[in-house]
Formats: C-alpha cells, sequence, structure tokens
C-alpha cells in the first residue's frame, strides 16, 4: 500500500515557535524531528511501498520518502494534494507527521484489521488511551457502544476522499459556527450525536448516505494510533516516553 503523510503546519504553532522549526512535523523530539517516528514506523512495517510527504523536509525526512509535496498552506489543500499526486492508488494509508508513538508493529496491525472499506477510520476506546498514556489529554466522542477518540491515521480510496473533500472544506470552515455544522449534519442527526446516542453503524449509514461508498469505524485497541503532540506537555510526554 502506498502513504500519505501530512507534515504542513503553520510556523506560529506553539511548538514551532518555541523550538523555531517551520513545522510542527520538524519540531524535534530528544534531538529528532517528529515526523521520523511516523516515516521510520512506516518503513519498518515492510507493508509501505511508496511514501508521499506533504510539507517541509529536512535531509534525514527526505531520506525517508519516496516524493515530497510543497506545503499549500492549509491542511485540506494539502491532503488534495497528496490525493492527487496518489490518485492511481486504489487505497491509501493517510496519516498526521506528528503521531511519534506509532511503531511499525501497530502499522501492520492496522493493515491486517483493514475491512476494505472506501473509507476505514481507526477509533480507539477511551480506557485504551488511559491506560497507556495516563499523563495525556485528548478529546473524545460518545456513541452508544462507548467512548472514543479518532485516530490520526486512515484508509481511503483517493477517489472517495476527492469525492469528500467539498463537504469537509465546509464543515472545517464553520467549525467554528455550531449552527451551520447543524445545517450540513441535520438537526436530528447533530442533537442525537450531542447526547451519545448514535450508534457506530449510525454514522457508517450516515456516511454511506453522504458519500455514497461504504465506510466503516474500525475499533483498534493501540493507543500509538490515537495519540499525537499538539501542546507542550505532550512534547514533554513524548521526550520522556521515546528518550530511549
Amino acid at each position: 500500500m502506498n502513504a500519505l503523510i501530512l507534515g504542513g503546519g503553520r510556523p506560529d504553532d506553539e511548538l514551532c515557535l518555541a523550538s523555531g522549526a517551520p513545522a510542527k512535523a520538524l519540531v524535534p523530539i530528544n534531538g529528532v524531528p517528529m515526523a521520523a517516528f511516523v516515516l521510520r514506523a512506516l518503513r519498518e512495517s515492510g507493508r509501505i511501498e511508496r511514501i508521499t510527504y506533504v510539507g517541509p523536509v529536512n535531509d534525514l525526512l527526505r531520506g525517508l520518502v519516496d516524493e515530497v509535496l510543497p506545503d499549500c498552506g492549509a491542511l485540506i489543500d494539502n491532503l488534495e494534494s497528496g490525493l492527487r499526486a496518489l490518485s492511481g492508488s486504489p487505497r491509501i494509508l493517510i496519516g498526521a507527521a506528528d503521531a511519534p508513538f506509532l511503531s511499525a508493529a501497530s502499522v501492520r496491525a492496522l493493515l491486517d484489521a483493514d475491512p476494505g472499506a472506501a473509507f476505514v477510520y481507526p477509533i480507539v476506546p477511551r480506557a485504551v488511551v488511559q491506560a497507556a498514556f495516563p499523563e495525556g489529554k485528548r478529546t473524545y466522542a460518545r456513541v452508544r457502544e462507548g467512548t472514543f477518540t479518532g485516530g490520526n491515521f486512515f484508509l481511503v480510496s483517493p477517489a472517495f476522499a476527492l469525492g469528500a473533500l467539498p463537504w469537509a472544506r465546509r464543515m472545517l470552515e464553520n467549525r467554528k459556527n455550531p449552527l451551520a455544522m447543524v445545517r450540513l449534519l441535520g438537526v436530528g442527526f447533530a442533537i442525537r450525536f450531542l447526547l451519545g446516542r448514535l450508534t457506530l453503524a449510525d454514522l457508517e449509514g450516515f456516511a454511506l448516505r453522504l458519500f455514497k461508498q461504504p465506510s466503516k469505524l474500525l475499533i483498534v485497541r493501540d493507543a500509538s494510533i490515537g495519540v499525537d503532540v499538539d501542546k507542550p506537555s505532550d512534547l514533554a510526554l513524548a521526550e520522556a516516553r521515546l528518550s530511549a
């Protein structure tokens, strides 16, 4: 499988400002750029044929990828650029460069569990994350099956993802406008989601109606899939855990 790693970002991110790195993916963890941990995990998994990377790189990162695309300035634009570069791939693994706890074993386990839907989004139970990283703070969503955090990696067909981009853009543009987001989702659906009354099957059915292709929410019991580095406390945790 081919992989797309998103390593762009704003230089005014607090971690960038503290370290002087031009993008968060280049912020050092014990002297090693954050993205290198992700890229090494992909390489060492033995399951990734080609890696396309979007964002600024140094010599170390350049040696770990097959193709480098420039940072377009916005997450959705970077995603679209990478998807178009890999449009000939049947399905790809897309991930964030700021998830340094990812391991080669985690990559292999995720691909082994792949149900093959057009869009597969891993979710990690809160209990799993808190057991592995009790010091960390994550964002969670509640459904009838439990409380989960979203993964930093997912599997998708480029055609599906490119078709879904206009809707994703509207969601991002309205992320600070709750009323507009409710209109996009539908009032009944949004209320049930906020109350935690939806099931995973409800969410998959919503995606099917919206995008006309099957999607799957995949429960994975691997905290490294759902934990990233966003703030100084996350960076301190990563430096402590990855010091070996």
